[in-house]
């Protein structure tokens, strides 16, 4: 993918800009809309994003960003850290801004603006700004159409694909007692797979639908083998016949803060994606993750640990 100076591309439900530099350039990539919903949320709500910062140049450079409207009350500017040449990172800031709760739908355009260095935030090379728009619904003011809370202890036409299978669960649940767990249990193999849970909703005319899921990834390490292991998550997304809708960056919504049970848990997330109506259709929950459990293959600081990796995916979710 090229891209010229400024020049914007969209794919995959993210925006990759291109920025021309003197040794070479730069690549952000970053959702350029995100979707919330404003029921049950805190007042004020506390605002984070996700960015991959790609450096096409021939130096290190280290990345600032902070943001700017909406009327928000912004946190200055955030170190990102530093990205060799020719590698890329993804970036994710937990709070970068807070906002009064709206009272109803609405949105909000706010600009991300990315400042590079050639040094440790001394020498600026420049600054790349990026709109991103905030659209928050109210799921209470829209109808109803499907609830899956999974209390009835069925899966509620649920199922699964790249997962070792998928059942009802009480150890992950969030908000009621129970979720739908798909997971996979790795022995002595490696490589990257995509796990996803999926339905088929039927959405009549209307103006607008959304399909909301609390979603949490868990990637942990059970101390049973001699062999080393690591798991990790590259994102959570919502897809329809192979097209990204939303995906983990400025999409999802901190639910609670993750338990310590297990080394490597993060926190349920709230995932809203808009999708068409007057249609029958599947949705998709995806989790693409990588799994390193057998010396070959593995990054070299991986080694000494002992353990068995096991992914997990919990759902709650409704469609609106």
């Amino acid at each position: 993918m090229k891209l010229e100076e400024g020049q914007i591309v969209r794919k995959d439900g993210r925006v990759y800009v291109g920025y021309r530099l003197p040794n070479g350039k730069i690549v952000l990539a970053l959702d350029p809309d995100s979707y919330q919903d404003i029921v049950d949320m805190p007042d004020p709500i506390v605002i984070g994003f996700g960015v991959g910062i790609f450096n096409y140049t021939t130096d290190t450079l280290w990345f600032t960003v902070e943001g700017s409207g909406g009327g928000w009350s912004w946190a200055g500017a955030t170190q990102l850290g530093s990205i060799a040449s020719g590698d890329n990172l993804m970036f994710r800031v937990g709070s970068i801004a807070t906002r009064v709760k709206p009272a109803s739908a609405t949105t909000d355009d706010v600009t991300l603006m990315f400042t590079a260095y050639s040094d440790a935030y001394v020498t600026e090379i420049g600054t790349y700004p990026v709109i991103v728009s905030y659209h928050w619904i109210d799921s209470a003011a829209m109808t109803l159409l499907s609830l899956d809370d999974f209390e009835t202890g069925t899966l509620e036409g649920w199922t699964q694909s790249g997962w070792t299978g998928i059942a009802i669960a009480t150890d992950y649940a969030l908000s009621h007692g129970k979720s739908a767990k798909a997971e996979k249990y790795v022995l002595n193999d490696s490589g990257t797979w995509t796990g996803s849970i999926r339905k088929t909703f039927a959405v009549p005319a209307a103006t607008e639908a959304y399909l909301i899921a609390n979603v949490k990834y868990v990637g942990y390490i059970k101390q049973t083998q001699t062999f080393p292991a690591r798991v990790q998550a590259r994102e959570m997304r919502i897809s329809k016949a192979g097209s990204i809708i939303v995906r983990t960056g400025t999409s999802p919504y901190l639910l609670n803060q993750p338990s310590t049970v297990t080394d490597r848990q993060t926190n349920w997330l709230r995932m809203v994606a808009p999708i068409d109506v007057d249609e029958t259709a599947q949705y998709r929950l995806e989790t693409p993750y990588y799994l390193y459990s057998s010396t070959s293959n593995l990054p070299s600081s991986l080694q000494g640990k002992s353990s068995e990796p096991c992914p997990t995916t919990s759902l709650e979710r409704s469609s609106r």
